[in-house]
């Protein structure tokens, strides 16, 4: 039914915005791999037919949304598709440059995100910005997303510079420039439209992602991606457009859960001694 609708629009003249929407369609749940590899097929046969195409996009966070967000999940190397798009996205996305700002003193790190709050990306990162050693940079934030809460407080009060702008593309580029970064951490391009827009330019003259969602983001703007040694395989650098970084232990921090003192055993958490227990740790 999507298909049939994308179509009609297409054929009465449709935006720029909405032929790449069309061309990334996908659904979610596929029958079988060979169903998900021939969607696949068709999807990079309509981004190569675009680069031939002067496209223009003007808020593509609003037009075009979150781009590829399923394609990591399916188990290829995305490195080609996603490079494809990076490339339509880098011509056709050319927003008119902001005025310059006066550098800070010290060297800056600004690390964006628009999850900076109850939730999974928080969690990884609060950690880590709060731990990291500040004798030669100084660390900023930008939190896309005006959030409440513990984690959202945590994350700013980590920084030497907090601002949170609205979820608005526009207002994300005037406060990241505002921060007048030398490094642009971007803790999970793909995860949110802004995010990747953002990175869609030039924000700073070292860029880098790490794996808040881990796959390429296929943008040349992005220099360098932040992994692992104990996360990636052999012959990595095959699936990563950004120079593959892989440090010795994790790019995040974990913290172990703090439990009552009172809960030691299966029957304090409500389980009879011969019962099963499935855990599912995700969301």
């Amino acid at each position: 039914a999507a298909f049939g609708h994308y179509r009609a629009a297409l054929a009465a003249g449709t935006d720029d915005a909405t032929l790449l929407r069309f061309a990334l369609l996908m659904p979610l749940f596929s029958i079988n791999g060979a169903e998900v590899a021939a969607h696949r097929s068709r999807v990079e046969s309509n981004l190569a037919a675009l680069t031939e195409r002067a496209l223009t996009l003007t808020d593509p966070s609003r037009g075009v949304a979150t781009p590829a967000f399923y394609f990591a999940y399916q188990g290829f190397n995305d490195r080609p598709l996603m490079s494809a798009l990076g490339d339509i996205v880098g011509r056709a996305w050319r927003p008119a440059p902001l005025p310059r700002v006066t550098p800070p003193a010290r060297p800056r790190i600004a690390f964006v995100s628009a999850h900076f709050r109850q939730h999974t990306i928080a969690r990884l990162y609060a950690p880590l910005l709060e731990r990291l050693p500040r004798q030669d940079f100084d660390v900023a934030v930008l939190s896309i997303g005006q959030h409440d809460g513990p984690l959202a407080t945590r994350i700013a009060s980590a920084a030497d510079h907090a601002l949170a702008v609205p979820e608005d593309l526009h207002a994300a580029r005037e406060g990241l420039k505002a921060l007048a970064p030398d490094v642009v951490v971007y803790c999970d391009i793909g995860m949110d439209p802004w995010s990747y827009y953002l990175a869609a330019e030039r924000q700073a003259p070292v860029q880098c992602v790490t794996w808040g969602h881990p796959v390429t983001s296929g943008l040349a703007s992005v220099d360098y991606f932040l992994s692992s040694q104990l996360l990636e395989p052999p012959n990595a650098q095959d699936h990563y457009r950004e120079q593959l970084i892989q440090l010795p232990h994790w790019p995040v921090l974990y913290e172990e859960p703090a439990l009552p003192r009172s809960l030691t055993t299966r029957r304090d958490f409500g389980f009879m001694a011969g019962e099963n227990i499935y855990l599912c740790p995700q969301s």
